[in-house]
């Protein structure tokens, strides 16, 4: 590097010939020369003290840092979105559960198919709704379909197929429910505004319908998520007075005292 610097000052002041000198506007080569080796010693003797070296190894532990940083923020949120997914696939789990054990507590004629197949895990309840709608086959099918895809997590297609099925079967029989579980799947992807109209559509057409109180408890969860305290407070309140002693009562309770807890 030495070489180099003394090199390259010659042959400028070579360039600039005798005329420079013998204007004596600038130094001499020689005083050049000597300029270009004070200031190469200088940069030695940083090189030797160690402190351009400590310099680039402090360079380097800082990158080595930031790529393990953006490695764990890449993690994370990675982590993070697993989680929620794996907290909607069991917020739905819960809920297709709760709704098998308060199916199992009602009379016999109140849920239709008994213990097994779909029947077991989606109770789909005869409501004064039921007459009419097209053949039965066709309603069950594609209200399975769209079941199916809400239970695979596929929620925008769900989306659609239960609204497909509204549509075309808006007096068929499973029309409450796949109303609750178009408000479900909305829920879960956390379009709570989106939500709370389909769940408040569950009570005011289907009024006699068993999936009314799910509907209101939604409706108090969906208050709660938009921090509209009162109104959540009041909707939970008539749903535990509602249905006394049930699940859906004892989950009303359970969030009524978290508000509690909250100070809300």
């Amino acid at each position: 590097m030495r070489i180099a610097l003394l090199m390259a000052a010659v042959l400028a002041a070579g360039c600039a010939g005798p005329a420079s000198r013998q204007a004596g506007s600038g130094p001499t080569l020689a005083e050049r020369v000597e300029m270009l080796e004070s200031h190469v010693q200088r940069l030695d003797n940083r090189m030797e003290s160690g402190q351009m070296l400590d310099l680039i190894q402090t360079v380097e532990r800082l990158q080595a840092d930031l790529r393990e940083l953006r490695g764990e923020v890449e993690r994370l949120g990675n982590d993070s979105e697993s989680l929620n997914r794996r907290q909607r696939e069991l917020y739905l789990d819960l809920d297709r559960r709760l709704q098998g054990i308060e199916a199992g507590g009602r009379p016999a004629g109140g849920a239709e198919g008994g213990a097994a197949g779909a029947a077991a895990i989606d109770p789909r309840p005869v409501t004064a709704h039921a007459a009419g709608g097209g053949d039965d086959g066709a309603q069950r099918t594609a209200y399975d379909q769209a079941f199916k895809l809400l239970q695979e997590g596929r929620y925008p297609q769900a989306i659609a197929a239960f609204q497909q099925y509204l549509q075309v079967y808006p007096e068929g029989r499973f029309v409450d429910n796949a109303q609750y579980w178009l408000g479900e799947a909305y829920y879960v992807t956390r379009d709570f505004p989106t939500a709370l109209g389909e769940f408040n559509r569950v009570v005011a057409e289907f009024p006699e319908s068993q999936k009314v109180p799910d509907a209101m408890l939604k409706i108090g969860y969906v208050h709660y998520e938009l921090k509209q305290w009162d109104d959540a407070r009041n909707t939970l309140t008539a749903v535990a007075q509602r249905v006394p002693g049930t699940t859906i009562a004892r989950l009303a309770e359970q969030r009524l005292q978290r508000m509690r807890q909250e100070g809300r």
